[in-house]
């Protein structure tokens, strides 16, 4: 929508690919991080079903967000205490 950026696609060699790629970029997780109340519920291994990883404190955290984690058909809750 800005033209600007629609005129220097045009005139910089390699800028569409630039923006190409910056387009696929955009909105993915950038990082990871943990919700303090946050448990992935499942009757079989987590490992089996999405990616872990171990984090600063020694805690298994999964990569996916809890959007992903219910398409995937496990239970994310989010619990207060």
């Amino acid at each position: 929508m800005e033209p600007r950026l629609g005129e220097m696609m045009k005139t910089i060699r390699g800028f569409k690919t630039l923006m190409d790629h910056a387009l696929r970029l955009e909105g993915l997780v950038r990082h990871a991080s943990t919700h303090a109340a946050g448990v992935v519920l499942s009757n079989l291994p987590l490992v089996d079903h999405l990616p872990l990883f171990v984090d600063k404190e020694g805690g298994i955290v999964t990569q996916y967000d809890m959007s992903c984690v219910e398409k995937i058909g496990l239970v994310s809750s989010t619990f207060s205490v």
